[in-house]
């Protein structure tokens, strides 16, 4: 390729990066917290998308909440909002699956077989 084209590219790519930083960081926390979530808790799964949503929700409202707790964790921020987020999207998954109710909707089945 040529240099200029991969130049150009480099600085929009870093461009985005460096003005969405935030966001992009909130939505890895956010997908991998639902993951780590939906490993912890026994139980039903949700499917991947569905489990990525429910981590992206639950980093966004846990690490609001219980931002004011964050130096009660540990000393390092990043794992802070981790924590934060997983606890928060275990609690929203254990909230749905006492909405949803019933064994016969059990997306997990498969592993068991």
């Amino acid at each position: 390729m040529h240099p200029i084209l991969l130049n150009t590219l480099w600085y929009y790519v870093h461009g985005f990066i460096t003005a969405n930083e935030t966001l992009l960081i909130t939505l890895f926390i956010g997908a991998v917290s639902g993951l780590v979530a939906q490993m912890i808790l026994p139980g039903r799964g949700f499917g991947m998308f569905a489990t990525v949503i429910i981590g992206l929700v639950g980093c966004i409202v846990g690490n609001k909440l219980l931002k004011p707790y964050h130096h009660y964790l540990t000393q390092y921020v990043l794992l802070n909002y981790i924590i934060c987020a997983t606890v928060s999207a275990m609690i929203i998954m254990l909230v749905i699956n006492l909405i949803r109710g019933g064994a016969d909707k059990d997306k997990t089945g498969w592993r068991h077989n």
